[in-house]
């Protein structure tokens, strides 16, 4: 790893004063925690209660995409927070090169899942008596794929220079800086993919379960007739979601190394916003999860539910053992005073 200061001018436009710098560490703790919670109450939610009421290969990818989040937020905005609260770099090379190359396995594994996830829900509207067919171990064994995939980004970059890393201030994170000349060339391919082959097969299938739901619609209009759609709903907007949050980087990888370094507003503050636009598809999975599947959302009302008469019940019981105890010290000074008195008269 370089030091970024002495790299390029690129790399020196970090936060220009304290108050932007905890507005910015602020962000990232919020980012960090909501993913972390929302991840972690998917995860438990599907795999040991079952809330989600949707086909199994829906949600294995539904799995799989929590997982890759909370991938990303290990060893990317954790370190990042970090970063940007000390205003350096202080986790030394291993967590550095974790930050750099784990974080790019991420990627193109988030892009495969949600095309998995919208290709998959078409064939199953397409093709319903072929439903069963579609087990869970067999959506297993796509997401492997997927992850075995993904490695090509991460391992060519290793492969070309795998010390050709920076402490970036613009993010305050490891990044790559395709020094090599035959980046040049590999770019195009590279980006092209991870990112453009992965978002037009989302966008293509996402458009055909559009048309899908429109001509369902009205067959059931006709015949008085209702559409489920809350699974379609849910891959939808998953999908929408993913690629308006990925369309500004897309932009920027592909242009970064045909615009002049001194296009600041490009290659700092253009870079910076379309990066933390990803983060709002983290964010927002858990949300589209609540807004799409009404079995998920029954459970968390119902779990929110049993935990406030849980509560109520502990301080109703810690309330009549106060007073117990307040009764049997008020019993016990008064037949303490009794006592007191009737030993007075006596004497």
């Amino acid at each position: 790893m370089s030091n970024n200061s002495s790299n390029t001018s690129l790399a020196l436009y970090g936060a220009k004063s304290t108050a932007e710098q905890y507005i910015w560490s602020t962000w990232a703790l919020f980012v960090l925690l909501s993913t972390v919670s929302g991840s972690v109450v998917v995860l438990v939610s599907t795999i040991r209660y079952r809330a989600f009421e949707l086909h199994t290969a829906i949600v294995t990818f539904i799995q799989h995409i929590a997982v890759c989040d909370l991938v990303l937020v290990m060893a990317l905005i954790l370190p990042q927070t970090i970063s940007l609260i000390s205003g350096r770099w202080i986790l030394g090379h291993g967590i550095h090169f974790v930050n750099t190359y784990v974080t790019r396995l991420c990627y193109p594994a988030s892009m495969l899942l949600i095309a998995a996830l919208t290709s998959t829900k078409l064939f199953l509207v397409k093709c319903p008596l072929k439903a069963r067919l579609f087990t869970k171990k067999r959506a297993h064994m796509i997401v492997a794929g997927i992850w075995i995939l993904s490695l090509y980004y991460p391992g060519t970059l290793m492969m070309v220079d795998k010390d050709d890393t920076f402490f970036d201030l613009r993010l305050y994170t490891g990044m790559y800086k395709f020094s090599d000349k035959i980046w040049r060339l590999l770019i195009p391919i590279v980006f092209g993919l991870m990112t453009v082959l992965p978002n037009l097969l989302i966008i293509v299938t996402s458009v055909m379960l559009i048309i899908h739901l429109i001509r369902a619609r009205k067959v059931a209009r006709r015949s008085s007739g209702q559409v489920r759609w809350q699974g379609i709903a849910t891959v939808l907007l998953s999908a929408t979601v993913f690629v308006l949050s990925s369309i500004p980087l897309t932009v920027y990888n592909y242009c970064a190394s045909y615009v002049p370094a001194t296009k600041v507003w490009f290659h700092v503050y253009f870079f910076r916003v379309s990066y933390n636009l990803l983060y709002i598809n983290v964010i927002g999975n858990v949300v589209i999860y609540v807004i799409t599947v009404p079995s998920f959302r029954k459970f968390l009302f119902a779990t929110a539910k049993s935990r406030d008469s849980l509560t109520s019940k502990v301080t109703t019981r810690t309330l009549t053992i106060d007073s117990k105890i307040i009764n049997e010290k008020t019993e016990g000074e008064f037949f303490s005073n009794s006592t007191a008195r009737f030993d007075s008269a006596k004497i």
